[in-house]
Formats: C-alpha cells, structure tokens, sequence
C-alpha cells in the first residue's frame, strides 16, 4: 500500500503478505486506512505506514471494506462470510453465505446494508449482523450493489442480468424490473 501526497510523493509504504486486488482503502475519521489483501487479512495502518491491527479470516479479501454511521466496519471474505468489526479490530459479528463474497457492501439506511454473494443472493444484513432479508438473483455476484436516492437497489450479475428492487410496505425488497442479459441493448 503506497501512501502519497498530492505532487505523487511517496510518504510511505506498507507491505502486506498478499495482493491487494480490489480493496479500495477506507479511511478512517482517525486519519488510518482499513484494507483487505489476498492473504487474507483486514488492516488497520495509520497514514505513516504503522500498522496499527490486522484482522484474520479465513479467505482471500477482494472487497472494499465500507463503514456504517454507527461506525462498524462490514467487508467480505472468500471464506463466504461477511464480517461486521469495530474500529479497533473486534468481531462484532459475522454472517455466513453459502459461497465467496467478492462484492462491497453497500449502506442502505443507518442499520441495514445489502451485499452479494457467489451463491446467487443478495443479503439484506443489520449492522448488527442479523439476517433481515435476502433476494436469489439467479447469478453469481461478483459487483457492487448500488442503493440509489430513492432507496431502490440495483444489482448486476455475472450470467449477464441487471436487477433493480424496491423495498415494499412489509421492508423487504421486491424485484420491480430485470433486465435479461438475451435482450441485446439498444443503443442509439
């Protein structure tokens, strides 16, 4: 992890054991940065490179980790779980899918986020890390969901399906439209 200043300055250096494939740093109010690596650790190092904890799962972590209001810490890991922490590294909670989770979580309100999962479904979690809901999209999640203005979720899948949900009058999420991945697109 390079850490620079404005002109492209190397300020400082931080070796992990693994890639960091995809783990877009999050950085902390403190100044620190969280990222996930392929040897399958969360860090915690502050800008001058220091480590401050290391978090162990038990798989590869490609995604980014995020952070909600009320400051906890969600990412997943190739071991298929996604892991709630706080800010000094303690597991709070996790919950278990039934595949990798490659895909960045992504806040839905103040105790809720939504993240998808190799196993086809999208997880409606509490920051508590609590089941609320899931929705089976019918092909592996490799991408991000989004949570737009209006509180409806878009999701793309890796068999080529984009799946837009809205959360009903009982809060979970129904599916509103799918866009087939055997409808070519129009462009014009």
């Amino acid at each position: 992890m390079f850490i620079i200043d404005e002109d492209a300055n190397i300020l400082s250096v931080f070796k992990a054991d693994g890639w960091i494939m995809h783990s877009k740093p999050l950085e902390l109010e403190s100044g620190n940065i969280i990222f996930g690596s392929y040897d399958k650790y969360l860090y915690n190092i502050t800008s001058d490179g220091e480590l401050v904890w290391k978090f162990k799962t038990d798989g590869r972590i490609h995604a980014s980790p995020i952070q909600t209001n009320d400051g906890t810490i969600v990412f997943g890991s190739y071991d298929g779980n996604i892991y709630f922490i706080t800010e000094q590294g303690e597991l709070i909670s996790k919950y278990k899918t039934d595949k990798k989770v490659v895909s960045t979580a992504a806040s839905i309100n103040d105790s809720t986020i939504v993240v998808g999962s190799f196993d086809k479904n999208l997880y409606f979690i509490s920051t508590k890390g609590i089941l609320v809901d899931k929705f089976n999209t019918e092909g592996k999640i490799f991408s991000s969901p989004i949570v737009l203005k209006n509180g409806n979720i878009v999701c793309s899948t890796m068999s080529g399906d984009v799946y837009f949900l809205e959360p009903s009058e009982n809060k979970n999420y129904i599916l509103t439209e799918k866009i087939d991945n055997s409808i070519p697109a129009k462009l014009n």
